[in-house]
């Protein structure tokens, strides 16, 4: 992929502009399809209704008409009327369907000639040995985008988990996977500013993980580092690294970002947003802003200053060793919705992918689906 912080925010939004003009040529296609047929099934509706009605009236209070002939007008009367809600919401449809296959897909190359999977994420077998993830039973990720920069393999996806079916989520918002050609660490580190989640594993999943100070001119803020190699911890969260973070924190509106170094290779990051990233607005709302575009080259620039940050700290370590073949799960495959996930062990999981050394990224790594 390119590095799309070579190129200047005046440059990208000209492209955006393009982008732009196309999804609102997009939205007022399909707008103008949909008021049509808006006005279309509320005549048709109104006349099987009326004549329908007429004739289950007509056929009660005559007599010696087949009585079937009067249940057939009541059936006509529930679902004419449905069959023409669902003909009417066909463009609402094809309008999100079209945003996510046409435009996200070009968006995804102007942001450094990533690609782009509306139906893929990242694989819980990837990152089950974090030790981050909330207990859960169900998990769905979408909008999956995949790169390769400086050799390091990036998957960012939008990811939900829930407790149970029909239950509010535990986890809403951004999943990042990084996956470094070489193997970096020699532990597990976890830089976290989320109480909740240090007051729920502190003395379990964490209990053989030590507290880690920051090196003096660190500014670590709400910031707390756990590691089974202290030293490694502290070199990990330096005053580079810490700055990202609290960037990231401040793109995503103050959410308490957490990364997790692990598995000799990985970098993970679990980022809460609850907003909707990558889905269309309303069919009636003009589209006619770029902020979103820019907001969205902003992030992923904070991602790529991740992997300039981890090649300095190789430089400034021991040489590092090579890492291990990891399995291919680092992306999703296919999956039913709501399926149960994959319990979360604290024990190490199987190393990254062979093809994490590759210089492209294979041509759909997220999978086809994104649900289980």
């Amino acid at each position: 992929m390119e590095d799309v912080r070579q190129v200047h925010d005046e440059e990208f939004a000209a492209a955006v502009d393009k982008l732009v003009k196309f999804a609102e040529d997009s939205r007022l296609r399909h707008s103008k399809t949909f008021d049509s047929r808006k006005r279309t099934s509320f005549g048709l509706s109104l006349l099987v209704i009326t004549a329908a009605s007429s004739a289950f009236l007509w056929i009660l209070l005559m007599g010696g008409v087949d009585i079937r002939w009067a249940w057939l007008s009541l059936a006509a009367v529930i679902f004419v009327p449905v069959l023409l809600h669902m003909w009417t919401k066909q463009p609402l449809d094809a309008y999100r369907k079209e945003f996510k296959s046409a435009l996200m897909p070009r968006m995804a190359h102007l942001l450094g000639k990533l690609k782009f999977n509306p139906t893929g994420g990242i694989s819980l077998k990837a990152v089950a040995a974090s030790r981050i993830l909330p207990p859960h039973s169900i998990y769905e990720a979408e909008d999956a985008f995949m790169g390769l920069y400086k050799g390091t393999k990036m998957l960012i996806s939008e990811a939900r988990m829930y407790p149970g079916k029909n239950k509010d989520p535990v986890f809403d918002g951004v999943f990042v996977l990084l996956l470094t050609p070489k193997g970096k660490f020699k532990g597990h580190t976890i830089v976290t500013a989320d109480p909740a989640m240090i007051k729920r594993y502190r003395a379990t999943r964490w209990k053989h993980l030590s507290d880690v100070p920051f090196a003096p001119g660190v500014t670590g803020g709400k910031y707390h580092v756990y590691s089974d190699q202290p030293e490694e911890g502290a070199a990990l969260a330096d005053v580079d690294m810490m700055e990202l973070l609290h960037h990231l924190n401040d793109l995503f509106e103050g959410s308490s970002v957490t990364a997790t170094f692990f598995a000799g290779n990985r970098v993970f990051l679990m980022i809460p947003y609850d907003g909707d990233m990558f889905e269309p607005g309303d069919i009636y709302m003009p589209i006619t802003n770029r902020s979103h575009a820019l907001q969205c080259k902003k992030e992923i620039e904070q991602i790529l200053s991740v992997v300039d940050v981890l090649d300095v700290y190789e430089a400034d370590s021991a040489k590092p060793t090579p890492a291990p073949d990891a399995p291919p799960e680092a992306a999703m495959p296919s999956q039913q919705q709501g399926a149960p996930a994959q319990t979360v062990p604290d024990q190490p999981m199987a190393p990254p992918p062979p093809d994490a050394q590759q210089q492209q990224p294979p041509a759909d790594p997220a999978g086809s689906t994104n649900k289980q």
